[in-house]
C-alpha cells in the first residue's frame, strides 16, 4: 500500500484560498453552504495574514539598526 500524504503547507492554504475565491466568484456555491465556506475561507485567511505578518515584522526588525 501507498501511503498518503498528511500534511499540509503554507502553499497548500494559500491555493485552497484561491480556489475558494474561484468557485465563489463563478456561483459554484449554493446559498446554504456559503456560511461554512465563508467560516473556512475566514479561518485560512486570518492564518496567512498572521504569518505574513509575522514575517514583515521580522523583516523590519532586521532592518533597524
Amino acid at each position: 500500500m501507498s501511503e498518503t500524504q498528511t500534511d499540509i503547507n503554507l502553499q497548500d492554504l494559500a491555493q485552497i484560498k484561491r480556489i475558494l475565491e474561484v468557485v465563489s466568484n463563478r456561483g459554484a456555491i449554493h446559498a446554504n453552504e456559503m456560511s461554512t465556506v465563508g467560516s473556512i475561507y475566514n479561518k485560512i485567511h486570518n492564518v496567512l495574514k498572521k504569518i505574513e505578518d509575522g514575517e514583515n515584522e521580522s523583516k523590519d526588525a532586521h532592518l533597524t539598526p
